[in-house]
């Protein structure tokens, strides 16, 4: 079995929420697609990105039999205090998407980073049992200067 352990995906509301945002990080919309503007990073969204059925092929046309689906930067904890909602619609999305794929999709829960602890940013009760995973903050250091305990698949430390 072929498994890409970190396919990531974009929920098209997260894409509006960043469209309307005066400030980066920012999405703009394009004749072909979107355009992600963070910082220095400047990149183009494939279709895949955003349209779980072009993923589905895409998988399907470089032999991939699973992926773990996540989204991608800029993470909800841009968008600071917004970010635990916005982590909970995104990470529900993604929950919808794998119910739908079981066979081919498991969910790596994205908290937002600014607080990663906070109850809301977990799936909503209906979702839960997609979640496979929990992204952790990069070797343990979070944006509040704190550190954090490696994650176990289960999403405890």
């Amino acid at each position: 079995m072929v498994v890409d352990c970190q396919s990531h995906v974009f929920e098209p509301r997260w894409l509006e929420h960043l469209a309307a945002r005066a400030s980066e990080p920012r999405a703009v919309r394009e004749e072909t697609g979107w355009r992600i503007e963070y910082g220095a990073m400047r990149h183009r969204l494939p279709a895949w990105f955003t349209d779980i059925e072009a993923k589905l092929r895409a998988m399907d046309a470089a032999g991939i039999d699973m992926a773990l689906l996540t989204p991608n930067l800029p993470g909800p904890e841009t968008c600071g205090s917004e970010g635990v909602g916005l982590a909970r619609r995104v990470n529900d999305w993604v929950a919808e998407r794998v119910a739908a794929h079981p066979d081919r999709f498991a969910l790596v829960v994205t908290p937002p980073l600014n607080d990663v602890d906070a109850p809301s940013r977990r799936p909503s009760a209906g979702h839960a049992a997609w979640a496979h995973a929990r992204s952790r903050c990069t070797r343990g250091h979070r944006p509040d200067g704190r550190t954090s305990a490696p994650m176990t698949p289960s999403g405890r430390r």
